[in-house]
């Protein structure tokens, strides 16, 4: 459980590093590049990892009683898959670096939700929205 809360703690760190965003447009742009890296990074994750994710819709608890049970059932599988989460770290990195230099004077709360919205309107960011949320769940 100790490397999903740094998965959890460095997709957190990307949420409020875009804090910063100046637009609309950079909001969607944003969420288009987090979801390519997470969706790249995912690809060898079991549906059934990725389903907890999902299902859990941003319950940290729902989503912690899921990733026990998939450990319980596989913990050398659930171990790979941690793994294999936490490469998107290096590419949400640069996404920080690329983004960091716009602003705007919205709260951060009003910038998550944006930033969240734009996600939802993505046809393609359905796990790294469901994982953002879980990230602001486990804030609160």
């Amino acid at each position: 459980m100790k490397r999903i809360n740094y998965l959890l703690m460095a997709a957190t760190a990307l949420v409020i590093a875009s804090c910063n965003l100046a637009g609309g447009d950079e909001y969607a742009n944003i969420a288009t590049e987090m979801c390519e890296c997470v969706n790249k990074s995912s690809n060898a994750l079991s549906p059934e990892f990725k389903d907890a994710i999902i299902m859990a819709d941003g319950d940290l608890n729902k989503f912690q009683t899921s990733a026990l049970e998939l450990q319980r059932k596989n913990p050398e599988k659930f171990q790979k898959e941690l793994q294999e989460i936490m490469q998107s770290e290096t590419c949400m990195n640069n996404i920080e670096l690329k983004y960091q230099d716009l602003y705007t004077r919205e709260k951060k709360e009003v910038v998550q939700d944006n930033l969240l919205n734009a996600m939802k309107e993505n046809g393609d960011c359905k796990f790294t929205y469901s994982l953002i949320k879980i990230v602001l769940s486990a804030q609160k």
